[in-house]
């Protein structure tokens, strides 16, 4: 019991490996200590040790299949390893077998939110609310989704009423944060998050918050940023329906003005704006980051990922302005399709960067490396004066426009 309290008060105070090597102290003298396993598996997953962290949960299982911790401890450990699907089941299961517990709603609130099912992450929320009416987690993901919601004022609120309960959680500052954001009260938002930081200085919601609040800054940015929140409002399935129908219409507006020269003129506008508008919904991420790496204080916001994808990003953008240059200068198609084979392959290029899971990141990447290869060989078969050189350029536009499907499910 001293060990399991003492490894308990290291866990709270974010002392992972020391309370490590109490539990593994405890667990080699009781192996079938159930509790020790499942605070082991807390540790790990904090130590992003997934694989490890896994093994201890599944064993929390075997040891106590019909305990709601260990079930909780189980999603916790699979949410983090971008397991959804089988976190939920979990967590579920938590519930069902303790249907009192305030933490197992909070969980299954958030594993809602993970999957954008706005309604059901609520409906958790507020059951956990109503079982303890001060669970800061409950009122942090209530004040999150009634920000999705549009919900502005009760978001805030709710955050604000988290705060009240526990005004030392960065978690819920950037709660706060988050939701003011939503509402377009960035520089309030910008607040929020640096006092969450000040608190927490590794938690990455709050940094994040501040990078997107420094972009803001700049109406260009502040733009998109409205876009990519109306955007995540949507589940996955709504949000892909919306790009096919604007795809499905693009086409039609470009059947309509082949067949009726007059109406070009005003449909072509449009045309050339959707692309515009497409490539900056993927591309301004990276880009902003760029720019912001001239900022003092925003560079040192940037996580190691950002950076790498903003120099990619601005090498693919040095490279295409170089290429269309020289096909100017030189009058070479080749080097006129490598420059806007260059320009398109920083859509794959940030969404590979940009997805939320490693699994999407590794798949993502492959796809873009495939295409990177595609747009390649168009480019020599086009400089060779290779017959297929059409059939390359044409897998390349298949190719990117199957990419972006398949992006938004990551």
């Amino acid at each position: 019991d001293g060990r399991m309290r003492r490894a308990a008060a290291l866990l709270e105070m974010g002392r992972h490996d020391m309370a490590e090597r109490e539990l593994r102290a405890l667990i080699g003298a009781f192996p079938e200590h159930g509790p020790a396993h499942a605070l082991l598996a807390s540790s790990l997953s904090a130590q992003h040790r997934g694989g490890e962290a896994l093994q201890a949960a599944e064993e929390v299982v075997r040891l106590a299949p019909h305990d709601a911790f260990c079930h909780y401890v189980m999603a916790d450990v699979l949410d983090d390893l971008d397991r959804g699907g089988q976190a939920m089941r979990h967590a579920m299961e938590a519930v069902r077998l303790d249907p009192t517990d305030a933490d197992y709603r909070a969980m299954l609130a958030h594993l809602h939110c993970g999957r954008g099912e706005w309604k059901e992450a609520l409906e958790a929320a507020e059951e956990g609310l109503r079982l303890n009416p001060r669970h800061a987690g409950c009122l942090n993901l209530r004040g999150l989704v009634l920000a999705k919601l549009g919900r502005h004022d009760g978001a805030i609120g709710s955050a604000e009423e988290s705060l009240a309960i526990a005004p030392q959680n960065a978690a819920s500052h950037a709660t706060r944060g988050i939701t003011l954001l939503e509402a377009g009260r960035h520089e309030e938002a910008l607040e929020s998050f640096r006092e969450a930081l000040r608190l927490d200085p590794m938690n990455d919601a709050a940094r994040e918050g501040v990078v997107v609040c420094l972009k803001a800054r700049s109406v260009f940015y502040r733009v998109m940023l409205r876009y990519f929140l109306w955007m995540s409002r949507m589940s996955a399935r709504v949000r892909l329906g919306l790009i096919i129908g604007l795809y499905l219409l693009f086409r039609l507006l470009g059947s309509i003005s082949r067949e009726n020269p007059a109406v070009g003129s005003f449909v072509w506008p449009l045309m050339v704006a959707y692309i515009v508008f497409v490539f900056l919904s993927w591309a301004a991420e990276p880009l902003t980051n760029l720019l912001l790496r001239l900022n003092r204080f925003g560079r040192l916001l940037l996580s190691r990922r950002q950076i790498i994808a903003s120099n990619v990003v601005g090498g693919l953008l040095l490279i295409s302005a170089s290429s269309l240059a020289a096909s100017l200068a030189a009058d070479s198609t080749a080097a006129f399709v490598f420059g806007i084979i260059c320009c398109l392959m920083i859509i794959p290029t940030s969404a590979a960067f940009g997805a939320a899971s490693a699994r999407g990141r590794a798949v993502l990447g492959t796809c873009a490396v495939g295409l990177g290869v595609i747009g390649l060989l168009a480019t020599v078969a086009i400089a060779m004066g290779w017959s297929i050189a059409p059939g390359h350029i044409s897998a390349f536009g298949i190719g990117l426009l199957t990419f972006t499907l398949i992006a938004n499910f990551f």
